[in-house]
């Protein structure tokens, strides 16, 4: 039997995909792997890795930011649990359709909640305070659509954490 995700699962899994955004070029693969590699195959690697405080993706940034989110929000989960469920969803595409058919059953204010930890994520790393990388916004952007968020309201969210 499959599991369910809760809206706070959920949740947690899109946030961390944006920690994941900007770990698709090839420079950065090649430093990681210390090798000329697939790059499709590198990414859904990096994509399915989760949370784990000495995980090479993303930054310590990154990780204390999903951490704090989920002590914030109250949210009972072991990053083994997490990590297991992104395991099981195997990929990108799949993590993503699974989470947004369980945020689209939340209420705006909830869909809103998302958005904005998730562009936090983006400006988690020291590198990122002043812009969110191109993938991020692309990624925030799609979530954003599915979510039926209009661009008023995602304005909105951006501007309240800038």
């Amino acid at each position: 039997m499959e599991e369910k995700l809760s809206k706070n699962e959920a949740m947690l899994h899109l946030i961390w995909l944006v920690a994941c955004a900007d770990k698709e070029d090839e420079s950065y693969l090649k430093k990681i792997f210390n090798t000329v590699i697939d790059k499709a195959g590198a990414t859904e690697y990096i994509e399915l890795f989760g949370y784990s405080a000495n995980n090479p993706f993303v930054s310590k940034e990154e990780n204390d930011f999903l951490d704090s989110v989920r002590n914030i929000e109250k949210i009972n989960l072991s990053w083994d649990d997490f990590n297991a469920t992104r395991t099981r969803l195997k990929n990108k595409k799949t993590i993503i359709s699974e989470c947004l058919k369980v945020i689209n059953r939340c209420g705006l204010e909830f869909k809103k909640k998302v958005l904005r930890y998730m562009i936090s994520m983006g400006f988690a790393t020291k590198e990122n305070k002043d812009k969110l990388s191109d993938n991020e916004w692309a990624l925030i952007c799609q979530i954003q659509d599915v979510l039926g968020i209009s661009d008023d309201e995602r304005d909105s969210v951006y501007f309240s954490i800038k």
